[in-house]
């Protein structure tokens, strides 16, 4: 009897682990298939001479950083999305170079993602902002600005996503 207790109690603890470690990140955006967002991606005019954004992982499963380039507004903004398991919501927190800054939360479904924001700009104008993502295949995304005229920008891959090199990513 009490070697089946013991088994059953490892059996529990075996499950509970495998449910908090699937509780992460990279889980949540494999559920709704936007681990395809990770590589370089650019405007569909120009394949990335206007707008650039590369985005990888930094820790696996647990961090993505991500590089947005504006070329024509010589803007750089370096952002950072995790997650925090006890909400179960993926976080969003940025800075640019002009002296902007922003933090907000993301939403996926299948084949999109809302990034919600709240930001300030290096000239202390603040605002809120909505963002959707659109997955059209693993290579066409559309980001659309949800303004009253909302403003989409259709990205092209560029590269795909590059296996982590350092042990700063692993």
């Amino acid at each position: 009897m009490k070697s089946l207790i013991s088994i059953g109690t490892i059996l529990i603890f075996l499950n509970l682990s495998s449910a908090i470690a699937a509780d992460n990140l990279g889980s949540t955006i494999r559920q709704f298939g936007w681990e395809r967002i990770i590589g370089t991606w650019g405007d569909a005019e120009t394949k990335g001479k206007i707008y650039k954004s590369t985005t990888k992982w930094k820790f696996k499963d647990h961090l993505i950083e991500t590089l947005n380039q504006n070329f024509h507004e010589n803007k750089k903004e370096f952002s950072l999305m995790g997650y925090n398991p006890k909400k179960k919501e993926a976080f969003h927190i940025s800075s640019d170079n002009k002296g902007g800054s922003s933090i907000g939360n993301w939403t996926f479904n299948k084949n999109e993602a809302f990034l919600n924001l709240l930001f300030i700009t290096g000239e202390k104008q603040e605002s809120a902002l909505k963002i959707k993502y659109t997955l059209i295949d693993n290579n066409t995304m559309e980001a659309t600005i949800l303004l009253p005229e909302p403003i989409m920008i259709k990205m092209v891959r560029i590269e795909k996503s590059k296996p982590l090199t350092n042990h700063w990513t692993e």
